[in-house]
């Protein structure tokens, strides 16, 4: 049977995402009290960049066309 999943590790996630991922690491883990290797772990196993940025692809689409249509409408209004 696997291991529970620690939930320091959502908390973790939580406050990074919370941060805009502006909140260092090894501040995450020491209020945490966890090592800070373990939260670079949690980062990378459960790609929070990826999180954080949105789904590139499908973002990338509706920013482009959002940009379309702000632009049409500065133009010809």
């Amino acid at each position: 049977m696997p291991r529970q999943r620690s939930p320091s590790r959502d908390k973790a996630k939580q406050m990074y995402l919370d941060s805009k991922g502006e909140m260092l690491l090894k501040d995450i883990a020491s209020q945490l009290n966890v090592n800070d290797t373990q939260v670079r772990k949690w980062k990378s196993q459960d790609k929070w960049e990826e999180e954080l940025k949105g789904n590139g692809c499908f973002t990338s689409i509706i920013n482009f066309y959002w940009n379309a249509y702000s632009l049409n409408s500065f133009c010809f209004n």
